[in-house]
């Protein structure tokens, strides 16, 4: 099986090149600012996430979740308790060829701890046919998701 490029934040591989830990930049916490998890953008290849979990210490005013793509909105959610929540991408939610991923959990408020994980953070290889220089759709059944198809950008799986 061809192994995938190593994203820069991931820390180890396993045989078949699917990250194992990306804590170097997969996790991040903040009191009452913004924690945000960036993924790069890199010749080639689109950035996908699985999945991504939060959690505030406390009742945030003002709490959200958002994911950008070359700064353009994605996905969006707000956070009106405190506690855990997570949102899975069951397909992995794709990035656009040659562009950034911005995973963000917003400001809480005076005193409240913000934490956020980005799981299953990978690159993937450019299908056949994309030229890189725009986004395309993938091949029928690729792992992955495409945000031209209505309903992909506001794909939520669940909330706690």
């Amino acid at each position: 099986m061809p192994q995938r490029p190593t994203p820069s934040f991931v820390t180890q591989v396993d045989s078949y090149g699917a990250s194992l830990s990306a804590r170097a930049t997969g996790y991040v916490q903040a009191t009452n600012a913004a924690a945000a998890v960036t993924l790069p953008a890199a010749a080639g290849v689109a950035n996908v996430i699985d999945e991504v979990i939060w959690s505030y210490s406390g009742n945030p005013t003002g709490g959200a979740l958002t994911i950008t793509d070359d700064g353009a909105t994605v996905f969006s959610v707000d956070i009106t308790s405190a506690g855990p929540g997570f949102v899975p991408f069951p397909n992995g939610l794709r990035g656009g060829l040659l562009t950034s991923l911005v995973v963000t959990l917003a400001a809480a408020g005076s005193g409240v701890v913000g934490k956020l994980n980005v799981m299953g953070a990978r690159t993937d290889p450019l299908n056949s046919g994309e030229t890189g220089l725009s986004p395309s759709p993938p091949p029928s059944g690729s792992p992955s998701m495409d945000f031209s198809v209505p309903g992909n950008s506001m794909y939520v799986g669940a909330i706690l």
